[in-house]
């Protein structure tokens, strides 16, 4: 809230070249009052003309968004430019942080007054289940940091039940949000119902049933041990010494790396088609991928100075013909992961009608949807991104994708509760061994921001004290790690409270630190409801950024819509 009342007052005051007057400020100062509504649900922003418009009540980043359009309107009618609507998009997701942060800046886009700018909060968020079973503190902590603030998230152990959600529905979608367990390569739920963790790039950019069923299978995958692999080139060498001797192959490796490549692969197909308990379906699911990997080897190996064409065949022939006794699959097995993945892929397409389910979905989306990951530096791949965009895009264009490319984590903070009573709260205001002296300054930096129009006198008391928490107030004390409130204020009350000051949101260097927790004999509550960055993975991060801050825009890559 004060990050709002902040860009109201700045953007009347902005010299001449930055766009912050007109109609667009008029209509800030009415949404004001909304914002200090109990709570908030999702909500949609449009700008038309300079003038801003809310279903729903509005967070201050949604706010900040949709200021943006309208002065890009307004730079419009100016100058008579129009910018394409991607770019536009881009401007106010960078700059309307910054705005709601009470920060001055400098609008460079101009849009046609007359066209309709929407901003909003999503229309759908999923949270990924894997890791729940687990008792997963990112994954219980994401699902009910959605849950307190309104987004009502769905849990979702896959893609595919994301897109039969998504296929149900009618109209164009805005916004999705997708919380998952992520790094740099990959999303951690299933494709398909059943799968394996991990949403494969490969799976996002197939086009046919058949590359779904077959993505699994990659040039890296090993699916036998060392010591198979040491019997079959033993073998070699005991039937055929001169061959092994022009193929470079001992007992202990293979000295020519393309040839090891297509030896791994044979002998990758030899388990596939020998192994017991696979059946034969399963094994038709990714043989012919299989077979396009040994078929790519033999010609890389061929180029790269690995033999002539007799030679190679020799070598698939002996592989191929050779008998050996493989041990079942196992729960760890490279070769039932890739199986199970196929499997499940197939009966999706097969049994599930996953191709029309998909085909829906995407006529929900175009180029001015935004998919939202919130999974852990997935930012850091535009590749993997790409693939999100293909996998949601259709007729109607590629949403937007955004990532983050830090860590990503929600946050707790720790509540001190104290009796709603006369002595208790003085003693706290006087003499309280957690810190007194805090107390007060943090009561005379943050009343008058928690309750406006509130005016203190230079030496508040501790009754002024008492009239401010049973008005429903929190109070950030101990360098911002606790909020104190009276013990009968519901956690209703509590998260209400925070919606109506959006502190979730905040950069405040005063709360900033509120989210890190300390054991103190009197916290016996803490609530999910605070999401931020951080640049490493460890308990004990350098640096974290919390959206308003002037970074956390940067921090998300960010992939434009497009037709």
């Amino acid at each position: 809230m004060t990050g709002t009342r902040q860009a109201t007052r700045n953007h009347r005051h902005q010299p001449s070249g930055t766009v912050w007057r007109g109609s667009a400020a008029t209509q800030c100062d009415s949404v004001l009052e909304i914002l200090r509504a109990p709570a908030r649900q999702p909500a949609r922003g449009m700008s038309q003309n300079g003038k801003i418009s809310f279903l729903g009540t509005p967070s201050p980043s949604l706010l900040g968004h949709e200021v943006v359009h309208a002065a890009q309107q307004h730079l419009g009618s100016v100058t008579g430019g129009a910018s394409p609507r991607g770019q536009l998009e881009a401007e106010a997701a960078r700059l309307g942080p910054r705005v709601a942060n009470g920060e001055p800046v400098r609008i460079g886009l101009p849009a046609v007054p007359q066209q309709p700018l929407y901003g909003s909060d999503p229309d759908k968020t999923y949270t990924s289940t894997v890791g729940l079973v687990t008792d997963d503190e990112y994954i219980k902590a994401a699902h009910e940091f959605h849950q307190k603030w309104g987004y009502k998230p769905i849990n979702a152990a896959s893609l595919e039940e994301i897109t039969e959600d998504l296929a149900k529905g009618t109209g164009k979608l805005a916004r999705i949000r997708i919380v998952s367990h992520a790094s740099q390569i990959a999303l951690y739920m299933q494709f398909a119902k059943g799968g394996p963790d991990a949403v494969l790039e490969e799976e996002l950019n197939a086009t046919t049933q058949t590359e779904a069923e077959q993505a699994g299978v990659d040039f890296t995958a090993d699916y036998s041990n060392d010591e198979a692999k040491k019997q079959f080139r033993d073998g070699i060498i005991s039937s055929d010494s001169k061959l092994a001797k022009r193929l470079g192959i001992t007992s202990e490796s293979i000295s020519n790396t393309y040839v090891d490549q297509l030896f791994r692969w044979l002998v990758n197909r030899h388990r596939l088609t020998q192994v017991p308990g696979v059946t034969a379906a399963e094994r038709n699911l990714i043989l012919p991928a299989v077979n396009r990997q040994v078929n790519a080897a033999k010609v890389v190996a061929k180029s790269n100075g690995g033999g002539s064409d007799e030679d190679l065949q020799a070598l698939e022939k002996f592989v191929t013909d050779h008998v050996f006794s493989w041990s079942a699959l196992g729960d760890n097995d490279g070769l039932k992961e890739t199986l199970d993945r196929a499997s499940s892929t197939h009966g999706a397409f097969a049994s599930r009608d996953f191709a029309l389910k998909q085909s829906r979905m995407r006529g929900r989306f175009d180029e001015n949807s935004v998919i939202e990951v919130r999974g852990c530096a997935l930012g850091q791949s535009k590749n993997y991104m790409e693939a999100v965009q293909n996998y949601f895009g259709g007729a109607g264009g590629k949403p937007g994708v955004t990532a983050p490319k830090w860590y990503q984590y929600f946050g707790r903070i720790k509540l001190l509760r104290i009796p709603d009573d006369d002595r208790q709260i003085m003693l706290r205001w006087s003499k309280w061994k957690g810190g007194s002296a805090d107390l007060r300054a943090s009561f005379k930096k943050w009343a008058p921001v928690f309750a406006p129009g509130t005016k203190l006198p230079d030496k508040p008391n501790w009754n002024d004290f008492a009239t401010y928490l049973r008005a429903g107030h929190g109070l950030p004390i101990q360098g911002g790690s606790t909020l104190l409130v009276l013990e009968d204020l519901q956690d209703a009350q509590i998260i209400d409270w925070f919606t109506k000051h959006d502190l979730r949101l905040t950069s405040a260097k005063a709360i900033e630190n509120q989210f890190t927790v300390k054991p103190h004999k009197e916290f016996e509550a803490k609530s999910n409801l605070v999401e931020w960055l951080q640049e490493q993975y460890t308990d004990k991060p350098k640096e974290r950024v919390w959206a308003y801050d002037s970074r956390w825009s940067s921090l998300f890559e960010t992939l434009p819509g497009s037709k």
